[in-house]
């Protein structure tokens, strides 16, 4: 008799065992949802560097430059991305525009980079808009 209330005993531990188990496991089951949202980030990335998308327009003053790589601002948001060896720039002033080189380009200026999304993920400055004469 004492061996059947032994393996009742834990038969009984068992299964409330097994049902904290369950419980524990509904309550504190993973969060897949930072998983899903891996893949948006990679449709966009995919989507802003197809051949429709013609070019994200960034605006702001120049901050620094190092080689060809622009920091530019906008309000207290700043991003630093590299200008095209083959990107194209431009100075505005009194309603006329003329080609420069990229040399010219420097800190303060405000600027309009017409740039494109890479298959990385990363923007790339495809042609470059100095404009004077604009109140900052």
């Amino acid at each position: 008799m004492e061996n059947a209330t032994i393996y009742f005993s834990l038969i009984v531990i068992f299964i409330m065992a097994f049902m904290l188990g369950v419980g524990l496991g509904f309550f504190l089951k993973t969060d897949n949802s930072a998983i899903v949202q891996v893949q948006p980030a990679t449709e966009l990335i995919a989507l802003l560097s197809s051949k429709p998308v013609s070019g994200i327009m960034i605006y702001g003053t120049v901050e620094d430059i190092n080689d060809r790589n622009i920091r530019i601002s906008n309000q207290d948001e700043s991003i630093v991305l590299e200008i095209s060896a083959h990107a194209k720039v431009y100075k505005t002033a009194d309603g006329k525009s003329e080609e420069i080189v990229f040399e010219d380009i420097k800190k303060g200026d405000a600027l309009t980079i017409n740039s494109t999304m890479t298959s990385d993920g990363k923007l790339r400055g495809d042609s470059v808009y100095i404009f004077t004469n604009i109140q900052k």
